[in-house]
Formats: structure tokens, sequence, C-alpha cells
């Protein structure tokens, strides 16, 4: 198992969600997780559920996660956004965090 399969499976991420890359930047004491949706994922609208294209990619978003034994773990993504035919351009949700979140559910449990 490398790094990127143990925090998919530490994170529990499932397709179309993956690990990118893990980076240890030892001086920061901080483990970087880089989560990516694979390309050629469905869409679907947060609002409603309808399927659409995609749009763009937010911004980078930072999520603060469990700490790695004594390093600070943070999830990085750039979110993709979808085109609702009924809501316009939205960003979609992600599995390992509430709306608006800048903790992934297991820190916040």
């Amino acid at each position: 198992m490398d790094d990127r399969e143990l925090y998919e499976t530490i994170l529990g991420l499932s397709e179309p969600w993956g690990v990118e890359a893990v980076e240890v930047l030892a001086g920061e004491e901080e483990v970087r997780v880089s989560v990516r949706l694979r390309e050629g994922s469905v869409l679907s609208c947060p609002e409603c559920g309808e399927i659409g294209p995609g749009y763009d990619r937010a911004a980078e978003r930072r999520w603060r996660h469990l700490d790695t034994c004594q390093y600070r773990t943070v999830l990085v993504a750039r979110v993709p956004r979808m085109r609702c035919p009924t809501h316009g351009v939205r960003q979609i949700r992600v599995p390992w965090a509430e709306d608006g979140s800048r903790f992934t559910a297991l820190f916040e449990a």
C-alpha cells in the first residue's frame, strides 16, 4: 500500500474521489493531502441532484483533518463546479466535509 492508498483508506474516499499526492512538510509539522475528483466523473447539482456538465474548478480550499502522528493534517482540493439547468453554476459537495466547513467531518466529530 502506498501513501496515496493509505490516505484514501484513512479518509474513506471512494470513486470518483482519490488522493492525488501526499506531502510531508517536516519543517511545518504538516501532512498535506491533495484530493481530486477523477476526470470524466458525473457531476450533480448540490441543490436538486440534477446531472450536468462540468463548469470549472473553484479556487483551492483547505480542510483541517485529524493529526497524522504528531503532524497536523490538511486536505487540499480544487472542488469542481457544475452547471445545473435550474440553479446555474454550483460547487459540488465533497464527501469529507459539510458545506462551508473548514474542517473534515471526522475532525468535527
